[in-house]
């Protein structure tokens, strides 16, 4: 479990949930909470906010370890490189 630094932007019961999702849904979840907090707010509020972080969790899981070679690179300019968006969706 992977507690989260802005917690206070969820729901109690999504940000257990999200902890208990691994540290890399913990990042990208603080991440999105961190930048763009009324989209996490919609998001939640529409439900979607689990499935899109799910989604999230696997396009970058995919990339990681499509690029083993590129551990000179910071994780941010690795996703840079292949288009992913840090932000939530709209």
């Amino acid at each position: 479990m992977s507690e989260l630094l802005n917690r206070h932007v969820f729901k109690p019961e999504t940000a257990a949930k999200i902890e208990t999702m691994g540290q890399t849904a913990s990042q990208i979840a603080d991440r999105w909470a961190g930048g763009w907090p009324k989209r996490v707010k919609k998001l939640e509020a529409e439900n979607r906010l689990i499935p899109e972080l799910k989604d999230q969790v696997e396009r970058e899981a995919e990339v990681i370890s499509q690029t083993p070679n590129m551990s000179h690179l910071a994780r941010h300019e690795i996703m840079q490189m292949y288009e992913i968006d840090p932000a939530p969706p709209v």
